[in-house]
């Protein structure tokens, strides 16, 4: 019996091992790729621009912000908030207000977009490619 109860406290101990490290890996991942990222789209030679901002916090949320410039205003839109989890490179992002996840691609300082194939393929309807860019501090507005 002392051998069987060794043995259990070797697996729970590994078991133990295996999840810190992964705790820590997406710790570190989640340090790495913290800041804002974001997207512009033009309505035709700068009639209007909207700008959508991603940014990821160190302990694991987010927050989206959207403007939209328009004959020079700038009108603030709706926020959204959620939390995310990394798992090698794919970013999986939850919303808190629609539920939903969002998944992206992280290849060094852009998220890929990872939902238009689900999209088409449950709906038909072809949402195009988000590709959001990280803010360096120059950038920001």
């Amino acid at each position: 019996m002392p051998n069987a109860n060794v043995r259990a406290i070797g697996v729970l101990a590994l078991l133990f091992a295996g999840v810190a490290s992964c705790i820590d890996e997406e710790a570190r991942m989640r340090k790495r790729i913290a800041g804002d990222y974001a997207r512009e789209f033009d309505g035709g030679g700068g009639w209007y621009v909207v700008r959508h901002v991603l940014t990821l916090r160190e302990d694991g949320t987010w927050r989206q912000t959207s403007t939209t410039r328009y004959r020079g205003r700038v009108q603030e839109n709706l926020a959204d908030t959620g939390t995310y989890r990394i798992t090698g490179i794919t970013l999986n992002v939850r919303s808190l207000a629609i539920g939903g996840i969002y998944h992206y691609t992280v290849v060094g300082d852009t998220l890929f977009s990872a939902n238009a194939t689900m999209a088409y393929k449950f709906t038909g309807y072809d949402i195009g490619e988000d590709t959001l860019v990280r803010v360096r501090s120059e950038e920001s507005r």
